[in-house]
């Protein structure tokens, strides 16, 4: 997965406006720089690009207070669209990868699981089918949906487009962080499966916040960066333990026989309980450096 990059010529006094000038153009060419891979069938070109259109929603998030939630939202119904598309068909790519690593150990078996892992291979093709209309009916507009997003600049929101871009980032960054970490309580109950996912996405949102304003913050900022990135990751292993048991005590529990999705659930119960304790002592580990306080106490 390619990193982030930082905004090009977007220094703290730097306005609102020329920052999203910075800010969108790169972004929606990462989003269209993947199509190649992506129409070629290519599961990492879907992951890369499924990251991109992420990136590129969460700094449109970024800039929101300069439009408005319902503006905004007028403007980017093709990026939502094809992040649906897109990731439709990663859940699916991730689901075959562990599968296959779960039927590669002896107490499960490849031959016992092929059932489950053709069916995710039928429903792959019918959702890579419609990612690839999808890509028809998105791509050609997504420029100019970001075009026509800077030009609409009314005169309740001028203020914030006038604002230095650091006073902005630095408000939604500390929202972002203030939303992570106020999930974190329930999420480290035990069994706190909803609960968990909720923080994960807030933890990525903050992470993809403070990667797009590295430029504009000091070493804390990006020690952080490098915390959440980690801990994105490792939630996000979690999470499709999380997916995985569903589907393979649903779906799964149709086509394949008590035994084998018992003994599958057992080991991805094992490998998401592992995930969830590494995701936990990272979190003590950001806590114990009081990264979030050093970082607001420097915003």
């Amino acid at each position: 997965m390619a990193k982030g990059k930082r905004l090009k010529g977007v220094k703290p006094k730097t306005s609102v406006r020329r920052a999203m000038e910075a800010a969108f153009a790169p972004r929606v060419a990462d989003v269209l720089g993947f199509e190649d891979a992506v129409r070629g069938n290519d599961v990492d070109g879907v992951h890369d690009m499924r990251v991109a259109v992420k990136r590129l929603r969460e700094t449109a998030r970024l800039f929101r207070p300069a439009f408005g939630k319902a503006r905004m939202a007028g403007h980017l119904e093709h990026m939502e669209r094809l992040n649906d598309a897109l990731g439709a068909v990663r859940e699916i790519d991730v689901l075959g990868l562990h599968i296959r690593n779960i039927g590669d150990r002896e107490d499960v078996g490849a031959e016992e699981l092929k059932p489950l892992a053709d069916l995710l291979s039928s429903q792959r093709a019918d959702a890579n089918r419609a990612l690839l209309t999808l890509l028809d009916q998105t791509l050609p507009f997504l420029e100019q949906d970001f075009q026509e997003l800077l030009l609409d600049c009314c005169k309740k929101r001028k203020p914030v487009w006038k604002m230095p871009f650091a006073k902005l980032a630095g408000d939604v960054v500390s929202k972002r962080l203030d939303q992570a970490l106020a999930l974190e309580t329930a999420a480290r109950a035990p069994g706190a499966v909803a609960e968990f996912h909720r923080m994960r996405i807030a933890v990525k949102r903050a992470r993809y916040a403070l990667e797009l304003s590295l430029g504009v913050m000091g070493k804390t900022a990006a020690r952080l960066c490098k915390g959440l990135a980690k801990l994105q990751d490792v939630t996000g292993e979690t999470h499709d333990c999380d997916v995985l048991l569903r589907v393979l005590q649903t779906s799964g529990a149709a086509i394949l026989c008590p035994e084998t999705v018992a003994r599958a659930s057992r080991a991805i119960e094992a490998d998401r309980a592992a995930f969830r304790d590494e995701a936990l002592a990272l979190l003590d580990k950001i806590h114990a450096k009081r990264l979030p306080g050093k970082l607001r106490a420097s915003l």
